[in-house]
């Protein structure tokens, strides 16, 4: 008795015994292998203060299927997983947690909050990672990462001392995004622009020595005032150049300020009049640049007013807001107060409005950085030797224009991922877009957030990669205490290049002393170090192995919300820093929004946890649900509906696995053969083995395209319908009949056929595929568990098993045998299993049956009750197959006997009738019905329809309902008449064929 599954599929029961069973078995891990060639994944990865969401769900699905897909290919799998030390929320979780323990952060010091924060990570840091295993995620763990571990943070201080010495790293005073939550720096696309209510103050400032002379400015930071230095006006507006050059009284200040001309003033905006805050705004800034203006900086960090606010100062800034309107007011220098609704920038974690300052910072200069990463992209784009560019952007915008119209996602076509740039193309796309050495191009699927991409890099800013946090890569910059030159070092110089503090005397001179250096206290952007990812986790700067083999990566599955945080940043580093794009392709994904359609948040309350749907459904039901209908960069809804529609499909895989595994079990030895002569199958086993065969190709073009959606429905269509309900629901009497030769046939058609569906399934429920796939072989080979991998492999691809399973030269079919089906081959079409005629034959099979039920359903007869059933066709070819379906064909059509004929002889008149392509079905009208028990029926349903009707008409020809009623309501009551006209219609038709 070999292994049996149970009775109740329960993934409870079996998936964390299953993920612990692979981990055992070391399936996930990667090795350096010259015989196969890589496939590589890079996990984005998750903030070690995270726990799983949807998203992270949707993503890491994504990445597993992909890895599975690949693995069961023969390819050597790398999916590198790893964490974000997070900087900003890490030091907010381990502030907090001193806070309640009565501890002050500021007071322990530095080294002292390092230490808290090290034992926090390796408190909860491993929470999300536990997470994913739960979800199935098949990452190498054993190469499991964390951005500040020592490997990748040696990575970081490499990538900024070469980036320093090459000039493209800075440090200077420049408007950043400040916020006063979290007092730090954050970057540009830290900050998130939402439309907020507010108000236009509009404020007189006096003309010097012109009594009653105003110019009146229009501003939403009154406040800012307190830093004003100039007031601008466009050069070309007529209204305003007599006053160029002349000075304004500012109010509550007490100085003077210049009005100057600059052509970034709006003419048509507001009054035509700009206050100029160099300190506070990024465009008073570069004006200011350009008219060598003061900066006057009037905040503290926490966004309280300073001492140069004079007497606002220690004022928070929107308490100063309402006293400097206040004062304006008094002073008579309010002019009115207009409601504004306009952008304001926040920062994405904590959601504080960020201020605009100056302040000293490090910065990554990025124009020439930028131009690779373009190249890169339109690299890509080129197919063929001679390829148009702009028809190419053409039809982008004509697919971007197709999208706002709500085009569907099938209208786009993605670049299969097995096409190739030629060399020459190659090489006139460096031509056309410049001459950058390096190696590769970047794809992005869907194509359309190529646009996106483009205007980052095309716009970019020199990005401030300085923090003011502890926790985090520290900034490799030492500063003399003694001259304050700055040293950027991987140690901590010992003597100052400058004012030589330090270095030994020279003969007769005085001794310099010994040098103090103070390292910077800021450290780096957590981007900075997650840009360096694809490559510093395989060892770089090292020249690893691994870095060879596995790099540059294949693809990048990531949603479309961190093109620019951190897509844009791999790419450009991954170019500077090895010579080559990190990834060929970026799949983007879209988000998970309720079912309402609004994202989710823990403010709206409508956020769903993923381990309470793996807790009550499974991790397969989740996956399942996360993937289907899933379409490349597109949103999707999850609805709790569908979650039980995949646990349900699980339980059809189930119990047809059960009953298919029951009648091996059962079935004599010679029942069992251990292959199969192809010549010896009928025409349904050729036709399911042939739409298995065809669905491997299908399935295999779709996820080589990243149509991971589509693949799923292909094979989760087949299973259900073609598998399910017609194949099994075929093979039946054959399986129930003692005498029946073509049982053999049947039996390895059912356990080959299920295999080839469970690997195709495998990668999307790798659980519920695996379960069932090891039961098989034990039951098949009279074994508790499956056996040992065959060691063959094909061309190099191998895993074990490639190449074992399909047909010899001369049909004769033999089995696979893999002790997972992780590691089993991934099914391939076959010409041999190709039998378009007999898919033919048993479509026409099909149509007739789906003929039969029609009727049968539109006059209400139970499938229990049987009738015979003529197939009557001139066409010889269709007679022959029904009389070789006869058996099957009477099963699924409730068939009490079939008779196959040219024409209608022997068939009595009253007989219902159906007709398909080529033949007519025929059916004895009193062997469907009890005509007595239909008549009454009939009847009864008639006196039942003739009351509706003259309730409707009654309501319909009543001038006052018709008057006052709602327009719904008459529209529904019109409605209701017309289907029950149309039902009196059929039921007279039916009593006049009974009383005939």
């Amino acid at each position: 008795m070999g292994k049996e599954l149970a009775k109740t599929y329960d993934p409870k029961g079996l998936e964390d015994r299953i993920y612990q069973n692979w981990m055992e078995k070391g399936y996930f891990h990667a090795e350096v292998n010259p015989e196969k060639k890589p496939f590589t994944i890079v996990i984005p990865p998750p903030n070690v203060t995270g726990q799983l969401h949807m998203g992270h769900a949707l993503d890491e699905t994504m990445q597993d299927i992909l890895i599975r897909f690949k693995r069961m290919q023969g390819y050597e799998t790398l999916w590198q997983p790893g964490t974000d030390h997070a900087a900003i929320a890490t030091e907010v979780k381990v502030t907090e947690m001193l806070k309640s323990r009565g501890i002050d952060k500021d007071e322990i010091g530095r080294e002292e909050f390092l230490k808290y924060a090290w034992a926090w990570k390796e408190e909860y840091g491993g929470k999300i990672t536990n997470q994913l295993k739960k979800l199935g995620a098949s990452a190498d763990w054993d190469r499991e990462r964390f951005t500040m571990d020592e490997g990748c943070s040696k990575a970081v201080e490499e990538v900024f001392i070469r980036l320093y010495e090459k000039g493209y790293i800075y440090r200077g005073s420049r408007i950043i995004n400040w916020c006063p939550v979290c007092q730090t720096s954050i970057s540009d696309a830290e900050v998130i622009h939402e439309d907020q209510d507010g108000y236009f103050w509009h404020i007189n400032y006096p003309v010097v020595g012109e009594p009653g002379q105003f110019v009146e400015i229009a501003t939403t930071r009154p406040e800012t005032l307190l830093g004003d230095t100039a007031v601008a006006v466009n050069p070309e507006d007529e209204r305003y150049t007599h006053l160029v050059g002349k000075m304004l009284e500012l109010p509550l200040t007490g100085r003077v300020i210049p009005v100057i001309a600059d052509e970034y003033v709006d003419k048509e905006f507001g009054t035509g009049c700009v206050k100029i805050t160099p300190a506070h705004d990024p465009n008073d800034f570069e004006v200011g640049k350009r008219h060598s203006l003061p900066e006057i900086n009037i905040l503290n960090d926490d966004a309280t007013i300073n001492e140069l606010g004079g007497k606002y100062a220690g004022m928070d800034r929107y308490e100063a807001r309402k006293a400097v309107v206040a004062d304006l007011e008094e002073l008579g220098l309010l002019v009115k107060v207009v409601p504004h609704s306009h952008s304001v920038g926040t920062h994405d974690r904590c959601k504080t409005t960020v201020e605009p300052m100056i302040k000293p910072q490090w910065f990554v200069r990025m124009k020439e950085m930028a131009q690779p990463a373009i190249e890169a992209l339109k690299r890509g784009k080129i197919q063929a030797p001679g390829a148009d560019l702009a028809s190419e952007i053409a039809r982008e915008e004509q697919n971007a224009d197709a999208l706002a119209a709500g085009a569907d996602e099938k209208h786009f076509r993605q670049v299969d991922s097995e096409e190739k740039t030629s060399d020459e193309a190659a090489n006139d796309a460096m031509s056309a877009a410049g001459t950058s050495d390096f190696e590769g191009t970047l794809t992005f699927v869907p194509d359309r957030f190529d646009k996106i991409y483009l205007h980052w890099l095309e716009n970019i800013k020199d990005w401030c990669i300085s923090r003011q946090l502890w926790w985090g890569h520290r900034i490799p910059a030492y500063y003399c205490d003694d001259c304050g030159e700055i040293v950027v070092a991987r140690e901590m110089p010992k003597i100052c290049p400058k004012c030589g503090r330090g270095a030994a005397p020279a003969d007769g001179a005085s001794n310099l002393g010994t040098a103090h250096f103070t390292q910077d206290p800021d450290t780096l952007d957590t981007w900075f170090s997650s840009a360096l990812w694809p490559f510093s986790t395989l060892g770089w700067p090292e020249k690893t192995l691994e870095m060879e083999y596995f790099y540059p990566t294949d693809v990048l599955v990531t949603g479309y919300d961190i093109i620019f945080f951190w897509v844009i940043r791999m790419v450009f580093s991954g170019i500077e820093q090895t010579g080559k794009v990190p990834f060929h392709h970026v799949l983007i994904h879209g988000l998970v929004r309720d079912s309402q359609g609004r994202k989710m948040s823990k403010s709206l309350g409508n956020g769903i946890d993923p381990l309470e749907i793996i807790e009550q459904y499974g991790a397969d039901a989740l996956r399942l649900t996360l993937i289907t209908g899933n379409a490349p960069g597109n949103d999707m809804r999850f609805y709790m509906e569908r979650v039980e529609a995949s646990r349900n499909f699980a339980n059809k895989v189930w119990n047809a696995s059960r009953f298919i595994m029951m009648n091996l079990d059962k079935a004599k030895e010679d029942e069992l053969p251990s292959g199969m002569d192809l010549s010896a199958l009928t025409a349904a086993d050729k036709w399911i083995l042939s739409k298995v065969n065809d669905l491997a190709k299908d399935v295999t073009d779709n996820m080589d395209r990243y149509e991971l959606g589509i693949a799923v429905q292909k094979v989760y269509d087949f299973i259900w319908e073609e598998f399910c309900d017609w194949y099994i629901e075929m093979v039946k009497p054959r399986l129930y009949n003692e005498e029946d030769t073509s049982k053999a046939a049947a039996l390895w058609t059912l356990k080959t056929v299920l295999t080839n569906a469970l690997k195709l399934l495998h990668p999307f429920m790798p659980f519920i595929t695996e379960e069932i796939f090891c039961t098989l072989q034990g039951t098949v080979d009279g074994q508790e568990s499956c056996k040992e991998a065959a060691p063959c492999a094909a061309e190099g691809y191998g895993n074990g098993s490639a190449g074992c399973a399909g047909s010899s030269a001369s049909g004769y079919a033999m089995p696979e045998v893999a002790e997972s089906i992780m590691i089993s081959s991934w099914p391939e079409w076959k010409e041999e299993w190709s039998f378009k005629e007999d898919e033919k034959a048993i479509e026409t099979i099909k149509e007739a049956v789906r003929a039969i039920r029609n009727v049968r359903t539109g006059m209400n007869v139970p499938p229990v009750k049987k009738a015979q059933v003529f197939v009557v066709s001139e066409d010889a070819s269709i007679r022959a197959i029904f009389e070789n379906g006869k058996v099957f064909f009477a099963t699924l059509g409730y068939a009490g006997e079939v008779h196959v004929q040219a024409d209608k002889n022997g068939i009595s008149d009253d007989a219902v009738s159906a007709v398909f392509p080529g033949a007519v079905i025929y059916m004895p009208f009193a062997e469907l019905v009890d005509v007595e028990k239909e008549l009454a029926r009939l009847q009864k349903e008639e006196k039942r329809l003739m009351g509706e009707l003259v309730r409707v008409n009654g309501m319909l020809g009543n001038e006052k309902f018709v008057s006052r009623a709602p327009q719904a309501k008459i529209d529904e009551e019109r409605a209701k008449l017309a289907k029950y006209t149309q039902m009196m219609e059929q039921v007279k038709a039916q009593l006049a064929r009974l009383c005939r």
